[in-house]
């Protein structure tokens, strides 16, 4: 009877342990099996878990099956690496290195592994993205079997709304390399392919409705040049080959200008000291100056010389030969009834033999020159001597021709004499009108009489 009730013990016990949880430490475990480490340990006593240790991982015939994926064991010794493994149905793992494994990324100067979302991230490798590609530290790319929606390789929005005063980008890109080859801040290649316009770079800025913000579509400060025989360039723009068919445009400037306003718009606007055409082939082109001429000059070659090793012709602005604008004025035209000089004794103003113009008409800068013409019937007794008085846009009066200045006289026929002047110079002022008046002196015993007279007037530069 005791034997039977031993019996029925054990099998209660074992079936506890088939089919219930167990808790070592804790009578109420809440895992299959749950242990809770003791609070107070005497001397030898340590919390934790021994797994079972061996010489040598099982190998061959010894290892496990499948069914037995997750055993641990501990390692102690042999040619692997002692510590902790386990079975993952196929071999052993050792966990420390899998638990070990250098992480994709790491959080920004340190060798803490990125794990979320927020972290500043880095990593040393190439990074693809989208395909193969590697030739870069950082590639983007879409495959051509990729979805037909897909057209953007890379997109940027810099959305930040801060009123900070602090310059915001979209791209910032330094090129801090010492390559002794060829530096580029961007590369962009367009391929041929396609049959749509093809643009390297489209740059759309838009005004923010501000009066004193200004709008740049490229801004190019390329610094300092003090390579003493380098040749430097601001922009450089090379279109088309020696086989291009189509208009070639190397540059093309469009500014509009709005019909409410009066600003100007320059299509081009350039500031130096030297500016250059040059043809296709850049063997032959003219220079031009970089200063203003003044009025009346025009920009002509002058001289040819080699610059920057190129044949060019040099331009500057040169004054055009005088031409002389000769104006008549008829001041006595009437042989019917001639003009009467009477003895006077001294020098008198001709009334009716005077004439009043316009400066402008003649010359810009009222420096004129004036000779006198007159056909008179001249009385063998006496003498008739001329002046000309000229009174100028201010109304100050000079005596242009005098008595004693040169005259010259011929045979007019029917006993007439040709009285004709020097060319005498009269400032007569800029703008506005000028005036001459005849004076006439006869000292003779008969009168002169005047059959006709003229003026003529013309510009002296």
């Amino acid at each position: 009877m005791l034997h039977s009730c031993y019996t029925l013990i054990v099998c209660v016990f074992f079936s506890s342990i088939s089919f219930a949880q167990v808790g070592i430490g804790t009578a109420t475990p809440t895992a299959d099996l749950e242990i809770v480490s003791k609070t107070s340990l005497t001397t030898g006593e340590f919390n934790g878990i021994i797994i079972p240790k061996v010489a040598a991982l099982p190998t061959g015939a010894s290892l496990p099956t499948p069914a037995q994926k997750g055993l641990i064991l501990y390692l102690e010794s042999g040619t692997d690496t002692e510590g902790l493994y386990f079975f993952d149905g196929i071999s052993f793992q050792n966990v420390t290195n899998s638990a070990t494994t250098t992480p994709a990324f790491y959080e920004n100067g340190t060798a803490t592994p990125a794990i979320n979302t927020t972290a500043a991230i880095e990593r040393e490798g190439q990074v693809s993205i989208g395909g193969s590609l590697n030739t870069g530290q950082l590639n983007i790319e879409i495959e051509s079997t990729d979805l037909v929606g897909i057209r953007t390789a890379l997109r940027i929005d810099n959305a930040n709304s801060s009123n900070s005063t602090t310059a915001t980008y979209a791209i910032y890109s330094e090129n801090t390399s010492s390559t002794t080859g060829n530096k580029f801040g961007i590369r962009n290649d367009v391929s041929s392919n396609g049959v749509g316009d093809h643009i390297g770079i489209k740059n759309n800025v838009y005004d923010s409705g501000s009066a004193t913000t200004s709008l740049t579509g490229i801004y190019n400060n390329v610094g300092a040049t003090n390579g003493t025989n380098s040749i430097n360039y601001g922009l450089r723009s090379e279109i088309g080959s020696s086989n291009s068919r189509g208009t070639n445009y190397a540059v093309y400037s469009y500014a509009q200008h709005g019909t409410t306003t009066t600003d100007p718009s320059y299509s081009g606007y350039f500031r130096g000291d030297r500016f250059a055409i040059r043809n296709e082939a850049d063997i032959d082109g003219y220079e031009v100056p970089t200063v203003s001429g003044t009025p009346g000059q025009v920009l002509t070659v002058n001289s040819v010389a080699t610059v920057l090793g190129k044949t060019t012709a040099v331009t500057e602005w040169m004054n055009l030969p005088l031409t002389r604008y000769i104006v008549t004025i008829d001041l006595w035209g009437n042989e019917d009834n001639q003009y009467d000089i009477i003895n006077t004794g001294s020098f008198t103003d001709r009334g009716g033999m005077e004439t009043v113009f316009d400066i402008g008409a003649i010359s810009t800068t009222g420096n004129l020159e004036v000779r006198l013409v007159i056909d008179q019937t001249f009385n063998s007794n006496g003498t008739t001597d001329y002046q000309l008085r000229g009174i100028n846009n201010s109304g100050g009066s000079v005596t242009v021709i005098a008595s004693g200045d040169t005259f010259y006289t011929s045979n007019s026929g029917s006993g007439g004499i040709i009285t004709t002047t020097s060319w005498r110079s009269f400032a007569a002022g800029i703008g506005g009108v000028a005036k001459f008046i005849v004076q006439a002196n006869n000292n003779g015993t008969n009168n002169a009489q005047i059959r006709s007279a003229y003026l003529m007037i013309r510009n002296a530069d």
